[in-house]
């Protein structure tokens, strides 16, 4: 079944089919230009609580519009409509509420192997695609109670390999995560030395560096970080949007950078950005900055 017989139900079937501006090759040893492989990573932890941070989804629901904006200007500027590029978004562990799982599956774009017509369609809709489920998706993970929580390290370990990365270099691999920046979960709390899978606000080894004006000597010197997982991610570039330390503790975003810039050139990343939660605008430039730079 092809990604279109999957995710077009919701938009209907009535369409006006239009060109995309331009229409040379796809080939990337013409045009200079590679397909991307984007795949975007929600944390659906208590970040997302209503009542706690009455912003987040919005930021959220608007840093993924942005993501697919930067997207269909990618495809544009290759002057084509025989891409092959891929978009989707991912959870991890898995969700239990098989709503949120089917809306994944919408959110799942391929435009390997379909027609250019069937790609016009997806080009001209996806912005609404992508906005009806991601309304509907948040609303229902901000009723659970309790919160699912995500477990990014394991992602890394065990999955990014799988799910993140095309081994075909015509592709742009590129995971977008969206986190606090805290990463936690509660099954899997890892200590090697001053190795760790986690950091959260509550952690010693958070706290023991605020109000320390030496800390990142301390950090460095003692070999603080996290537990390195055995991956060579050189294909792979991150995006990490929406890092938010608590309020008492705004210092906490300095500490989190290092933990994860660490663990990034660690595995061998090949291009990333570590970005403190801001106002919509400010994050929209950062993304379109980011994938032109790519």
């Amino acid at each position: 079944m092809t990604v279109v017989n999957k995710i077009f139900p919701v938009i209907g079937t009535i369409f006006i089919f239009i060109a995309l501006t331009g229409c040379g090759s796809s080939d990337p040893g013409t045009t200079g230009y590679k397909n991307d492989n984007i795949t975007i990573l929600i944390d659906l932890s208590d970040r997302i609580a209503p009542k706690d941070h009455p912003q987040q989804i919005e930021k959220d629901l608007d840093a993924v519009l942005e993501i697919v904006k930067a997207f269909k200007q990618r495809i544009v500027n290759k002057g084509t409509f025989n891409a092959n590029d891929k978009i989707k978004v991912m959870f991890y562990p898995q969700m239990k509420d098989s709503r949120i799982m089917e809306i994944a599956e919408r959110l799942t774009i391929n435009l390997e192997h379909l027609e250019p017509r069937e790609k016009k369609i997806i080009f001209k809709n996806i912005d609404s695609l992508y906005a009806s489920n991601l309304k509907e998706l948040y609303r229902i993970a901000a009723s659970q109670n309790p919160y699912s929580g995500s477990d990014i390290y394991n992602f890394f370990k065990d999955r990014v390999e799988d799910d993140c990365l095309l081994k075909d270099s015509s592709y742009l691999n590129t995971l977008v995560i969206l986190s606090d920046g805290y990463l936690f979960w509660k099954y899997g709390q890892m200590k090697n030395g001053n190795r760790f899978s986690y950091i959260g606000p509550d952690a010693q080894q958070v706290k023991m560096f605020r109000r320390n004006p030496n800390w990142e000597a301390a950090f460095d010197k003692n070999d603080y970080g996290f537990i390195p997982v055995k991956n060579n991610f050189s294909d792979l570039s991150v995006l990490l949007l929406e890092v938010n330390p608590v309020a008492a503790y705004p210092e906490d975003y300095d500490i989190m950078k290092k933990y994860w810039g660490k663990w990034f050139e660690e595995m061998n990343v090949r291009k990333y950005k570590i970005v403190k939660s801001d106002l919509p605008v400010t994050t929209r430039a950062i993304v379109q900055k980011y994938f032109k730079e790519l």
